[in-house]
């Protein structure tokens, strides 16, 4: 199939190239995004890659679309397809989420698009 010792080594690496970019894929997705953001300040601008840590006030559900809202003393965290979430967090609960910063109606929000990057817990009094 491959005569040449060009081919050959071409094709070693391009096998080689493929194996790193694999292992480093399964690295990758094992660390905390959080890592690489910024932590989340009123002056945060559309677009940032942050995360912002504090405690739930109100939860609620879209009325379409199955997402969920999160409302904080900070930025509103929005979470795709989130609202499965709604019976597990309550007003209270601790809040880390990682995101992209967006704009709605004028206040910040903290998109969330992958579930792995909202935390909760819960403070016992």
């Amino acid at each position: 199939m491959f005569s040449g010792k060009e081919e050959k080594f071409a094709l070693i690496i391009l096998f080689l190239v493929f194996a790193i970019i694999l292992g480093s894929h399964f690295i990758l997705s094992g660390i905390d995004k959080s890592s690489f953001a910024e932590e989340y300040k009123n002056t945060s601008e559309e677009g940032e890659f942050v995360y912002y840590e504090g405690f739930a006030s109100d939860i609620l559900e879209t009325k379409t679309g199955g997402h969920l809202i999160i409302e904080t003393d900070g930025p509103v965290i929005f979470i795709a397809k989130g609202a499965f979430l709604k019976d597990l967090i309550n007003e209270g609960d601790g809040i880390k989420a990682t995101g992209e910063v967006s704009v709605y109606n004028g206040k910040n929000e903290i998109i969330v698009d992958d579930i792995n990057d909202i935390q909760y817990f819960r403070i016992d009094s």
